[in-house]
């Protein structure tokens, strides 16, 4: 079916005291488009002057294998009663090459007024394409706005005009919601945390992402990982490609950390890693923070071994300096020791004089209570160290004096001896 061109809502389905709108389906239709799936430019003025689908109270509905576009907003979910309902297989905002845009004046999807229990995407094969909109990918405002999965869909460049920012997935109240200690707050989806991704690296043609999760204590949860062709303005994601997911659980401090080799390499273009968290009770957060990918070493093993080669399967610390010394210009040396902490490296001799810039940078290592110890006791006047890493920031001593430190903001300070610092 063509819906467009009414001066209302494409299709509404609300319930009343004599219509219980349950187990609607609206499947197959080109709703604000012409059945190629294109405006025309917008010269058929084909959209539809309210939203494309709206479910008020509805129940058990099914929004699946749709084309909508150039209506005032998306598809809409609202109500105390509305529970249930799912949406699926959509391509919102753009037709089904994705070449053609006709975005939504508003968002994608806006899911508001205590509406609960609706899911947006799935599994892979069951996730929306929502893009181009000139308002937010999703949009969920009202405490008691609840348990809404948003799994596996390509959520993308959706921004426009308006001037509150254009998340791939916003919670209100508007822009990227900070994380708190013990995902205490409320909200929608009440206020779930988000991963926070520390790194993204390659090594040997392979993708680790290392990161940590504040969330619930004592959670199981389930984050979703995505590739972008590039990050939102504020720093924080959408998610263009999933990748895949990963089940993480929180420690009695609400704390999990995570170092992920991903199964794949990143689709060609789309070097941004984001991440969602969703809660056993279908709660998904907001996406994360947007990193890039970037060639580094990383030390996955906490022994002493040098086989010649720092691979993902083993990599010491001692491997990681002697590779990044043989290799000209700048280097990054990362870590991914796998288990929990405390990890201690004790070398069985003087580590390599670092020949070349390298950043060594011990806030990767997931998890947070000092999990990243490196022990090494002088010897003679070689300019042995004590490094540790507590709560992401990293201490780096001399026989007990300061020799720099980095903080979780990124600034870095190198102390002299006599208690002089030269920051950078």
């Amino acid at each position: 079916n063509v819906i467009s061109g009414n001066s209302g809502d494409g299709v509404l389905i609300q319930r009343s005291p004599n219509f219980t709108a349950q187990n609607n389906a609206v499947l197959g239709n080109y709703i604000g488009t012409d059945p190629s799936g294109s405006d025309n430019g917008g010269r058929n003025n084909l959209g539809n002057g309210g939203t494309g689908v709206s479910m008020f109270n509805a129940q058990n509905s099914l929004v699946d294998r749709n084309v909508i576009g150039a209506n005032a907003a998306g598809v809409n979910v609202s109500g105390p009663s509305a529970v249930g309902n799912v949406i699926t297989r959509n391509f919102i905002g753009v037709d089904a090459t994705e070449t053609i845009v006709f975005g939504n004046g508003e968002h994608g999807v806006f899911l508001d007024s205590r509406s609960h229990g609706t899911r947006v995407g799935g599994s892979a094969a069951e996730g929306n394409v929502i893009a181009k909109q000139s308002g937010r990918g999703l949009w969920m405002t009202a405490v008691g706005t609840e348990g809404n999965a948003i799994r596996r869909n390509s959520i993308y460049e959706n921004q426009g005009t308006e001037v509150e920012n254009k998340l791939g997935i916003d919670l209100s109240p508007s822009g990227p919601n900070g994380n708190d200690p013990g995902d205490i707050d409320n909200g929608p989806n009440l206020s779930q945390n988000y991963p926070s991704i520390i790194g993204v690296y390659e090594l040997a043609g392979q993708i680790r992402v290392n990161g940590l999760l504040m969330a619930a204590p004592n959670t199981t949860f389930e984050l979703d990982f995505f590739a972008n062709t590039l990050c939102d303005a504020s720093g924080y994601g959408e998610g263009e490609t999933y990748l895949e997911t990963l089940v993480l659980a929180t420690d009695a401090n609400g704390l999990a950390g995570f170092s992920l080799t991903l199964a794949a390499s990143l689709p060609v273009g789309q070097d941004f890693v984001t991440a969602t968290a969703t809660d056993p009770g279908n709660n998904t957060s907001e996406f994360s923070n947007c990193v890039q990918r970037a060639p580094a070493l990383v030390v996955t093993s906490s022994n002493d071994a040098d086989d010649g080669a720092c691979t993902l399967a083993h990599c010491s610390l001692r491997e990681a300096i002697n590779a990044a010394n043989a290799h000209p210009g700048a280097d990054a040396i990362v870590f991914g020791i796998q288990g929990p902490g405390p990890h201690t490296i004790q070398p069985l001799a003087a580590l390599p004089l670092v020949t070349g810039p390298v950043n060594l940078d011990a806030t990767t290592q997931p998890m947070a209570a000092c999990p990243l110890v490196v022990d090494l006791p002088p010897i003679g006047e070689s300019p042995m160290y004590y490094s540790e890493l507590c709560a992401r920031i990293v201490c780096v001593r001399y026989l007990g004096h300061c020799l720099g430190w980095e903080s979780a903001e990124g600034k870095s300070r190198i102390c002299g001896m006599g208690g002089s610092e030269l920051r950078s």
